[in-house]
């Protein structure tokens, strides 16, 4: 009988390996945390660009605290996994 690698036949997995999870889930959360981190360190800036555009625009301006967040969020995403230059 002919081994196919469509058939599962050839295809060794090490997956049940123990050693090989080991630590994984404790840096997931370290990254987690250390990318909060970033974006809220981040967001700090903006937030002062936008205080002063809702001075000049007589509150309009401030509107743009509700989108804040999300978009500082979405930028680091963007540069950090959406480029080139990701890990």
């Amino acid at each position: 009988m002919n081994a196919r690698v469509l058939d599962g036949e050839t295809i060794t997995s090490r997956l049940d390996d123990v050693r090989a999870y080991d630590g994984v889930r404790t840096k997931r959360i370290l990254a987690f945390v250390i990318d909060y981190v970033i974006v809220a360190l981040l967001t700090i800036p903006f937030a002062i660009l936008v205080f002063f555009l809702g001075l000049l625009t007589l509150g309009l301006g401030w509107m743009l605290f509700g989108v804040l967040v999300p978009t500082v969020a979405i930028l680091y995403i963007w540069n950090t996994l959406g480029s080139t230059d990701q890990a």
